[in-house]
């Protein structure tokens, strides 16, 4: 009987969660012609690799700007009054620290400064 009970139990959360998930007044036509209640999606928590992308490009764009904008020398002097400081710091210098592709970004914005200048 207790098995019977837990079944039973089982349908009626089911049916319940179902009846929770509908959104009210909304409804959709099936191919088969049946009128059924439309439920909301299920919210799926996935990785955000599209938002770790997008914070990487812009911090380096970022770094290229500040580059660009302090000079190379002058920003490198930041940084290594960073990597001085407190442990915070000394990590966020870590990040700030120039390289490559920054220096690229920061080289195109001296290049599109310059073509904006002459147009």
């Amino acid at each position: 009987m207790s098995q019977q009970i837990r079944l039973f139990e089982r349908r009626v959360n089911r049916i319940e969660r179902a009846y929770a998930n509908r959104i009210p007044n909304t409804f959709s036509i099936r191919a088969d012609g049946l009128v059924v209640p439309r439920t909301r999606s299920r919210l799926r928590f996935r990785f955000p690799l599209r938002a770790l992308v997008s914070g990487f490009l812009c911090a380096i764009f970022l770094k290229g700007f500040l580059i660009y904008q302090l000079g190379e020398a002058s920003y490198a002097a930041r940084i290594d009054a960073m990597l001085a400081g407190t442990t915070y710091e000394q990590m966020a210098a870590q990040v700030l620290m120039p390289e490559s592709v920054s220096l690229w970004v920061a080289d195109q914005f001296q290049r599109l400064v310059i073509l904006a200048h002459d147009i």
